[in-house]
C-alpha cells in the first residue's frame, strides 16, 4: 500500500475507534436527573429544611420523603397536618416512609403502615421502603409481595426500595420502580478503585435503568467536591440523587451546599416508570394477609449496608406524582446502531483500499 492508502486506513480506524469510545461513554451515563429529598425533620415554624424546599419549589425538587414517626403517625399532629397540606398546595410529590427492618418485620405490620399513609395523606404519590436486604429467596419474596400489595391496592403508586447498596439479587430488580443503590459517605463514593465501584452490577450498568437508580451521598465537604460527586453520579447512571454536607443526622437540615445542588440540576427531569403488579418469583406464596418467613438481615460485615440514622426523630414522607417534564431523555440507541453499522462495514472498506 502507498502512503495515501495508509493515511486513509489510519483515519478510518481512528474515527471508528473514537466512535466506539464515545458511544460506550454515552450509553453508560444518564442524561436525565432529579432530586428525591428525605425530610426527616419535624416541620416546626421556620424549620430550615422545610423552608429550603419551599424556597426552590417542586419543579426543582419533585419528590419529598416525609417521616413523622419512623413511619406514618395516625393521627398527624397539627404541625404535620399543616405541612402535608402545604406540600400538596405547592405541587410536591409526597413520598411516605416505612421501614421493613431488612425483611424481618411482619409483612402484615408493614402493610398496615402503608395503608396508614393513604389514610392520613390520600394524595401520597410514592412509598419509600427503608432497610432492604437482597440475596436470599425469602428476601426476594418479601419484596415482591410488598410491591404487589401496593400496586394492587393503590394503583399508580411509585415504589422505592432502599438497599443502600447494589442489588445482590438482581432478580429483585423487577419488584420496585426505584432502588437506592448507594447511600454512603463521600469518600467511599469517590473511591473508584473500591470493590463496590470496580464491580458495578449489570442492573446499574444498563442505561435503561437510570430511572430506577437513586444515589444518596453525605459528608460532602465543598461545592467543588459536590460537583465531582454530581458528575460521577451521572456516569454511574443515577437518575435520582440527594447530596448533603452533613456527617450525621443527614436528613434533618439542609446541606451547606443545598442551593448549589439545586442550581446544578441542569438536565431534563427523570420521569420514573410506575409499574403494575407482576407475577411473583418462582416458589413465592402470596402473603398479603400473612407474614413472610423472616429473612436474615444483611451481612453486618458489609460496611455499606445502611441503617436508618434517624430512627429516634425520623419524620416521614408522603409523595407520589410525576416529575415535571422539562425535556426528553437523550436517545443513545440510534448512535449505537450507527457505530455497529460502521464496524460492520469496516472489512469491506479495508478490502477496497488494499485492492486499489
Amino acid at each position: 500500500m502507498n502512503k495515501n492508502k495508509i493515511a486513509i486506513l489510519t483515519s478510518i480506524l481512528g474515527i471508528v475507534g473514537l466512535s466506539v469510545l464515545f458511544g460506550l461513554k454515552a450509553s453508560a451515563a444518564t442524561s436525565t436527573q432529579s432530586i428525591i429529598i428525605p425530610m426527616y425533620k419535624y416541620p416546626s415554624k421556620n424549620a430550615p429544611l422545610w423552608e429550603a424546599i419551599y424556597k426552590h419549589g417542586s419543579t426543582k425538587i419533585p419528590y419529598t420523603i416525609v417521616n413523622p414517626n419512623n413511619g406514618p403517625a395516625d393521627p398527624l399532629d397539627a404541625s404535620y397536618q399543616k405541612a402535608m397540606t402545604e406540600l400538596s398546595n405547592r405541587g410536591f410529590n409526597k413520598v411516605g416512609y416505612v421501614a421493613q427492618t431488612y425483611q424481618n418485620r411482619d409483612i402484615k405490620e408493614l402493610a398496615k403502615d402503608i395503608d396508614t399513609w393513604f389514610k392520613i395523606a390520600p394524595d401520597t404519590k410514592a412509598i419509600f421502603i427503608d432497610e432492604m436486604a437482597s440475596g436470599t429467596p425469602a428476601q426476594r419474596c418479601y419484596v415482591a409481595n410488598t410491591y404487589n400489595y401496593i400496586k394492587v391496592k393503590y394503583p399508580g403508586t411509585l415504589v422505592i426500595q432502599n438497599p443502600g447498596i447494589y442489588l445482590q439479587d438482581e432478580e429483585i430488580g423487577k419488584y420496585a420502580d426505584i432502588f437506592t443503590t448507594a447511600e454512603t459517605d463521600v469518600e467511599k463514593y469517590l473511591d473508584k478503585d473500591s470493590n463496590r465501584w470496580k464491580n458495578i452490577s449489570n442492573f446499574e450498568k444498563d442505561s435503561k435503568n437510570s430511572k430506577k437508580i437513586y444515589h444518596i451521598v453525605y459528608g460532602i465537604r465543598s461545592e467543588a467536591e459536590q460537583q465531582k460527586v454530581l458528575e460521577l453520579s451521572r456516569e454511574r447512571n443515577a437518575g435520582f440523587i440527594y447530596f448533603t454536607s452533613k456527617t450525621s443526622n443527614y436528613y434533618r437540615d439542609p446541606s451547606d451546599n443545598f442551593d448549589k445542588l439545586i442550581e446544578s440540576m441542569n438536565l431534563p427531569a427523570t420521569q420514573p416508570e410506575v409499574g403494575a403488579p407482576i407475577e411473583l418469583p418462582e416458589g413465592c406464596e402470596p402473603s398479603e394477609n400473612k407474614p413472610v418467613e423472616p429473612a436474615k438481615p444483611a451481612d453486618p460485615k458489609d460496611p455499606e449496608t445502611p441503617k436508618n440514622p434517624n430512627n429516634a426523630e425520623a419524620k416521614k414522607a408522603d409523595s407520589k406524582v410525576e416529575a415535571p417534564n422539562t425535556g426528553s431523555r437523550k436517545n443513545t440507541k440510534d448512535f449505537s446502531i450507527l457505530i455497529a453499522a460502521g464496524i460492520a462495514a469496516l472489512p469491506i472498506i479495508l478490502t477496497w483500499i488494499i485492492r486499489h
